[in-house]
């Protein structure tokens, strides 16, 4: 792999001139055109892609697919191939703004603008559909804005980035590294789901760009990266009036449409999305009962629901296929972890005691005895339960999470563990500013750089770090280790004869308590079984 290009060295015959942007796949750089003296727009891929074969292989291919794409909104393609190692690709550059800096500067857009914008965005999303193209990466950071030649004129709008598109029907949603292709602010459910997507795909996300255009806010903005994963798939489309309510309010029913969970339920091309935004009162009359009826038609009764059966597209394989997206987002683990151990979640679940926890399903029997089964694994718990021990998954169940937590699990384990809890802390602060609750609690003002007593020699209360000793061992370190070193850190109390060990792991950020009658068997269990991996 060739070091980056630097400003005034030459790249694949390329003269460097400037820095323009950065991104998750690459970084683009403004040079000069050897032979045109024309400064060019030149993107070289980040170096996890272009070491992915099977992202190189289509690389080249689909880009000279691109570039024989002519339509007037599309950011012409000059150049694309290999340079030390490095996949590249040079393109027209354009003078100007992306939408994203636009919508910085004003926040929101008036709707005739958003519609100039999106018509222009539309016709060329729709020659490359027809060509048989999916951009999947449609985001404000990829409409070029060139100002028009007279201050009252309107910009001509870009797509760019489309040779880095995948073909229709491909149905690879990760590369081989693992990195989800697209922004989650955009993506449709079908992306992260790991379907086969068509153009529909980029309506979604076309149709989330104009949400953010009128409203100034993306449609599912939320906290956290895996929050907003969930919320395209779960969560109904939020309606643009109540973020901007100078609006008509049959704009959302248009939005609506466009951001349907459901490929089918959408505009069938970009540009009847649009026309749409641009004449919302006729659109809404458009969308009468007859298309209920034929998706009715079309789709058939309703899927059963119980344990052993899908909840509509979003069944067992599709909260696998999230989960597995949350691993690589979240830190918790590849993709290709969190499904493998997911194949045996019917199994899991079979074995589930009867927990009464809050969001299991309430059953009233013949004689009026009401019980509740275990509540459904989320997809949070599914990346949670891959760090819980193998034996002790099949007794692990969902419980519902503090507010600093997004994933608890409840787990009986047995022997000398009476109870054990696992849980995915929204962030570290949240994770240590719990385990500071646990140490005030048990009498210890701070943790210092010789530890107060060690959990294996029977000394209560006492906090210590935890290094590594092995591929599966544990161990307290006795002094402060490097920071490269510490995994975690570990709380041994004992109240009322009650034995209980909470430790949490920095990476991922996870905080468990296990329970027992004995201190010295629970520690065992701990140092064998159950502390930081290394």
């Amino acid at each position: 792999m060739a070091p980056a290009p630097r400003i005034g060295t030459e790249f694949a015959g390329y003269r460097i001139e400037g820095l323009l942007g950065r991104g998750g796949m690459g970084v683009v750089y403004r040079a000069e055109h050897p032979r045109l003296g024309a400064s060019i727009a030149l993107k070289v891929m980040a170096p996890e892609l272009s070491t992915d074969e099977a992202f190189r292989e289509r690389f080249v291919r689909e880009a000279r697919m691109a570039a024989q794409i002519r339509h007037p909104n599309i950011v012409p393609i000059y150049d694309a191939g290999e340079w030390g190692g490095d996949l590249y690709m040079a393109m027209r550059y354009v003078e100007g703004d992306d939408l994203r800096a636009l919508l910085r500067k004003r926040k929101a857009l008036p709707v005739p603008e958003t519609v100039q914008i999106g018509l222009q965005i539309a016709g060329a999303l729709d020659a490359a559909h027809r060509k048989g193209l999916v951009h999947r990466d449609i985001k404000p950071g990829n409409i070029l804005l060139e100002p028009g030649p007279d201050p009252d004129s309107p910009p001509t709008a870009y797509l760019a980035d489309l040779g880095l598109t995948k073909q229709i029907d491909s149905p690879q949603a990760v590369t081989g590294s693992g990195e989800l292709l697209g922004t989650i602010d955009y993506m449709a459910p079908e992306q992260i789901n790991g379907l086969p997507v068509d153009g529909r795909a980029d309506v979604y996300s076309l149709a989330c760009v104009l949400f953010e255009c009128l409203t100034g806010a993306a449609p599912y903005a939320r906290e956290n990266k895996a929050a907003v994963l969930w919320a395209h798939l779960k969560d109904g489309v939020p309606q643009a009036t109540s973020v901007n309510p100078t609006l008509p309010k049959e704009i959302d029913p248009v939005f609506a449409r466009g951001m349907a969970k459901e490929p089918s339920d959408r505009f069938q091309t970009a540009r009847d999305l649009v026309v749409s935004l641009e004449n919302p009162v006729e659109a809404a009359t458009q969308f009468t009962a007859a298309n209920t009826q034929e998706r009715a038609r079309r789709d058939g009764p309703p899927a059963p629901t119980g344990s052993g059966a899908a909840s509509g597209r979003f069944g067992t394989k599709r909260v696998l296929a999230l989960a597995a997206a949350l691993g690589v987002i979240l830190g918790v683990g590849s993709a290709l972890a969190v499904v493998a151990l997911s194949r045996d979640r019917q199994k899991i679940q079979g074995e589930l005691p009867q927990a009464t926890e809050p969001g299991g399903t309430a059953t009233t029997e013949p004689d009026g005895t009401v019980t509740r089964s275990a509540p459904e694994f989320t997809p949070f718990d599914e990346a949670l339960l891959r760090h819980v021990p193998d034996d002790i998954q099949p007794s692990c169940h969902h419980v519902d999470p503090r507010t600093e937590f997004d994933a608890s699990l409840s787990c009986r384990p047995g022997g000398s563990v009476t109870s054990l809890t696992y849980s995915h802390a929204r962030s570290g602060q949240y994770m240590f500013e719990f385990m500071r609750e646990r140490r005030e609690k048990a009498g210890l003002t701070e943790i210092t750089a010789t530890p107060v007593g060690l959990c294996s020699a029977g000394v209560v209360p006492s906090i210590n770090f935890t290094v590594a000793t092995g591929f599966r061992g544990r161990s307290e370190a006795t002094e402060t280790p490097v920071r490269e070193a510490e995994l975690g850190r570990i709380l041994c109390t004992q109240i009322d004869g009650r034995a209980r060990i909470d430790w949490l792991t920095q990476e991922p950020a996870i905080f468990a308590t296990a329970r027992g009658n004995d201190l010295a068997a629970l520690y065992q269990w701990w140092s064998t079984d159950a502390g930081p991996e290394p």
